[in-house]
């Protein structure tokens, strides 16, 4: 598949420094037939300066403006739907701005797809680092490359499988899958992405081998524990929730396994969403999710409404986190 155009499409903001790295890696890779879109949303440092210099004198990268075609709308997921709609190859790749491909990724990746006609899309090994690849060791290693068959009830219980550079799609199977939810602009919208591929039994195979490599936060970064309580306290994951569980039901999909899963995961949003300093009517929003869906008796509900607004009415914090894993645990 040499002469096959794959289109790398990457948002990115305010990340020059760490972009010139992941552009470099798709640079270097040894499919040449691609085109890079870096889709910029409205960076504040040098980016787009820096971005319009390389794409000079290397034809194949393409810089385009969010700001130039949405308005009101932000963000990655906005950012990789305005790429695909503007990509010309019948591949594409959704990279993240700090990411780094290994020089077959591409290669090995084409491959696969083309030995298998079948296949929608194909997932690479993921090997996390900090600062280049190999920092954290060799083995330490994105997700599991098992067989698929499990990977749909993996996502719904937060052991997610890959994350968004993983795979590599056919355009035929992303027109059929629909473009990224705008509405998550803050997270999720990857899970969200992946699950509703699953559901709607887009085909895959994965590689057994590292080809890529995912930066993941410092354990002491505080802007990453801000962001982590920002998302629970204000109802982020609590929207990704709800798109999961609509996915799930659109394409038919519910096992009682899977209410298991999801109803143990409201609780546990509504739970984290109080405890980080989010307001009830929020929280509460889990709770909604799960009736709507039948996850949750109408009495494991209401007992949950009762800890959610009246907790220190009954002694505290310790003892409603108590009764809230009593009903999670009990499911």
């Amino acid at each position: 598949m040499g002469t096959c155009l794959v289109s790398v499409i990457i948002p990115s903001k305010n990340r020059r420094l760490l972009l010139q790295h992941t552009i470099a890696s798709v640079q270097a890779q040894s499919h040449k037939e691609l085109e890079v879109l870096v889709v910029d949303d409205c960076s504040e440092d040098d980016t787009v300066d820096w971005l319009e210099a390389q794409a000079t004198a290397d034809s194949r990268l393409r810089v385009i403006k969010r700001h130039e075609h949405y308005i009101d709308a932000f963000g990655a997921q906005v950012c990789r739907n305005l790429g695909a709609s503007l990509a010309k190859g019948d591949f594409l790749l959704f990279l993240d701005s700090d990411d780094l491909l290994a020089p077959d990724c591409l290669s090995r990746r084409l491959a696969v797809l083309g030995s298998n006609p079948t296949l929608d899309f194909v997932v690479g090994q993921a090997q996390r680092f900090q600062d280049k690849p190999n920092d954290l060791g060799c083995d330490n290693i994105w997700g599991s490359m098992a067989d698929p068959g499990n990977d749909l009830d993996a996502f719904l219980s937060n052991n997610i499988p890959w994350q968004t550079s993983g795979p590599l799609w056919k355009r035929e199977a992303l027109n059929r899958l629909g473009p990224w939810d705008e509405g998550l602009q803050y997270v999720g919208h990857d899970h969200e992405f992946h699950v509703r591929a699953l559901c709607m039994g887009l085909t895959y195979d994965k590689l057994k081998s590292v080809d890529y490599y995912w930066r993941v936060p410092r354990r002491d970064s505080l802007s990453a524990q801000d962001s982590f309580k920002e998302h629970h306290a204000n109802g982020g994951m609590i929207k990704v929730l709800n798109a999961i569980c609509l996915d799930v039901q659109l394409c038919r999909q519910w096992t009682a396994s899977r209410k298991r899963i999801l109803a143990k995961e409201s609780l546990s949003l509504a739970l984290q969403c109080r405890l980080l300093g989010g307001r009830y009517s929020t929280a509460h929003m889990a709770l909604v999710t799960a009736r709507h869906h039948h996850l949750l008796s109408e009495v494991r509900i209401l007992i949950a409404e009762i800890l959610l607004r009246f907790w220190w009415r009954v002694g505290g914090r310790i003892p409603a986190m108590s009764l809230f894993k009593l009903l999670a645990g009990s499911l």
